[in-house]
């Protein structure tokens, strides 16, 4: 007779499904964990620094941006298209009041950024040029082309103006 109760071979083996489970949550893990690192390096995205209490003076801000549209004054900005070795170009802002005057003893206090570059973000202040005071130069890291973000703040005497646009600045082309 033979003995029907298995020799060994069935009852010693394994089922794989446990070890499948466990590879694939290993497998999720790596994943996210790579997810994680590709999210917090992304050079193109960037945290607002008080982000919470910006949106709870929301409407605050709103009403200033209002009351410097009141004051009609304008800035246009102009950007060389030649950047030294430090990555620098010359940048002019052309500050006027609404009848296309300069407004006397203004600073601009200007933060920046390139889009695709949102954690480099730059401040500067910016005082007139003394040949003619609609005119505000200076020499700013600005490397890359493409679209910048410009905030600024602009104060004389008493009056205060606050804007922000954005500026598509080209790199000059290299000859061969």
């Amino acid at each position: 007779m033979r003995n029907l109760e298995g020799t060994g071979a069935g009852r010693n083996r394994r089922s794989p499904w446990p070890w499948i489970i466990v590879g694939m949550l290993l497998t999720h893990v790596v994943i996210m964990v790579v997810a994680m690192m590709i999210a917090v390096h992304d050079k193109s995205s960037a945290i607002v620094p008080d982000y919470y209490e910006r949106a709870v003076n929301w409407d605050a801000e709103q009403a200033k941006y209002r009351a410097s549209e009141k004051l009609g004054w304008h800035v246009e900005m102009e950007a060389a298209e030649q950047v030294d070795p430090l990555g620098r170009r010359v940048v002019r802002f052309i500050l006027t009041d609404a009848h296309g005057r300069a407004i006397p003893s203004a600073v601009i206090d200007l933060e920046y950024f390139h889009d695709a570059h949102g954690n480099e973000d730059r401040t500067v202040t910016l005082k007139s040029d003394s040949i003619d005071p609609r005119y505000f130069t200076a020499l700013l890291p600005m490397r890359y082309a493409g679209e910048w973000e410009l905030h600024y703040t602009i104060t004389a005497g008493k009056q205060s103006f606050i804007g922000k646009q954005q500026a598509y600045v080209t790199n000059a082309r290299r000859g061969s």
